[in-house]
């Protein structure tokens, strides 16, 4: 019996893999940027600034991210389609944004409340020319549960929210719109 009991909470304890959803730009950042930018954007694969900001943990399940399991690569996706919903992305633009994931947070853990923060660094290029470089974070809240079927998915749900929040200070940035006008 005994044995039964600890082979039952193995299977109820292990841990697994979810992917991160699909980015969806938000409508919100799409109309700030056709506002600022009338110029074609293109964006350059980012970079990790570590290894841990790609080890993403809840509760013993791991998020990870579908593009070869780089969130750094998510955050490059991310901001594609956050250029491409505002009309401006163009992959051959001569105005190129890439970045550097510094830090990527994702805690699930507490009874109440999940959050998530997230630090890049974005580089702004023009005809290969730095003209912009700052260190951005952004930090999400939400409501989250104790039950792990709860507060697990509501983190993965809530994980894009913070790259918006992130795309959205830095769309908001004076120089950064300087540099992309």
């Amino acid at each position: 019996m005994k044995s039964i009991l600890t082979i039952l909470a193995c299977v109820f304890i292990s841990a697994c893999t979810i992917n991160a959803p699909k980015y969806q730009p938000s409508v919100d950042n799409s109309n700030y940027l056709q506002d600022i930018s009338n110029s074609k954007i293109s964006v350059a694969r980012f970079k990790d600034g570590k290894p841990e900001v790609n080890d993403l943990s809840m509760r013993g399940s791991t998020l990870e991210s579908p593009y070869d399991k780089s969130f750094s690569v998510y955050l490059s996706k991310a901001l594609e389609e956050e250029l491409k919903l505002a009309g401006i992305w163009d992959k051959n633009s001569k105005i190129q944004i890439t970045g550097v994931l510094i830090d990527n947070q994702l805690d699930v853990s507490g009874f109440s409340v999940g959050t998530a923060s997230i630090t890049v660094k974005f580089m702004v290029k023009r005809n290969a020319k730095l003209v912009y470089t700052k260190e951005i974070t952004a930090n999400h809240e939400w409501e989250s549960s104790f039950v792990g079927a709860v507060a697990i998915p509501a983190g993965t749900n809530n994980y894009p929210v913070v790259i918006q929040k992130l795309f959205s200070k830095l769309f908001k940035d004076k120089n950064f719109i300087k540099a992309v006008k």
